[in-house]
């Protein structure tokens, strides 16, 4: 697909325990020689729990990864260039106009002046399903009951609802109280839904706000460097 100019993003979700086996993963994409590729991705995602289940393992929020990745790697934006690697889309977005400012560079998957938090809503892909229908969400597949409780009709995969139901999420009043609105959007209405007395309304910022505090706390040095 790379020899054919196909545009490539390998995405790779990782675990609470698994973050330390990236340098050898890396390392095999320069041996294959993906990394000599521009258009060669590799998007790290931390494995959440958007059901609210509570077992999922190796589930860790997003700014856990951050702080796991500057551990690991000596110079993490020195290792992002190297091997081409990009976040998950939230935390991509979130730490983006921060990234920029203190290093002049830019994710080429982000879509600028994205102030949603549901990446379903902005119909960013098409998830092809098994059973043959097409869905806007890849979190939450074909759901329509949960328990004995059936779900309310926005909430079933279908992307006109969920593109609606993004947009209405967005617009909430209770998200307009959010300091970091902006960078949220509200966030996940599946996980709302799961995590906030069945209200898809209700906003969830999954630790919007401990990113981007974890993302100034791990870049410090270059702060105080461009304030010295």
């Amino acid at each position: 697909m790379l020899d054919l100019d196909i545009p490539v993003v390998l995405r790779v979700n990782v675990g609470a325990d698994t973050t330390v086996e990236l340098p050898q993963l890396f390392a095999a994409f320069d041996a294959m020689g993906w990394t000599s590729y521009g258009h060669f991705h590799c998007q790290l995602a931390p494995i959440n729990d958007h059901g609210c289940t509570g077992c999922v393992s190796g589930y860790q929020p997003e700014f856990t990864l951050l702080h796991q990745l500057h551990a690991v790697f000596d110079d993490w934006e020195d290792t992002r260039e190297r091997y081409h690697v990009t976040l998950g889309y939230d935390m991509e977005r979130r730490t983006s106009l921060l990234r920029t400012a203190l290093y002049g560079r830019q994710s080429s998957l982000l879509r600028r002046h994205d102030l949603s938090g549901c990446s379903a809503s902005n119909q960013h892909y098409v998830v092809f399903g098994a059973d043959g229908l097409l869905y806007a969400c890849p979190e939450t597949g074909r759901v329509e009951r949960d328990g004995d409780r059936p779900l309310p009709s926005r909430l079933r995969s279908r992307p006109a609802d969920l593109v609606a139901l993004g947009r209405q999420h967005r617009q909430h009043r209770q998200v307009h109280r959010l300091h970091i609105a902006p960078v949220c959007g509200g966030a996940c209405p599946w996980h709302g839904f799961n995590a906030s007395s069945f209200d898809a309304y209700e906003p969830h910022c999954n630790y919007a706000s401990q990113t981007i505090a974890t993302y100034l706390d791990v870049n410090r040095a270059r702060i105080l460097e461009l304030v010295d």
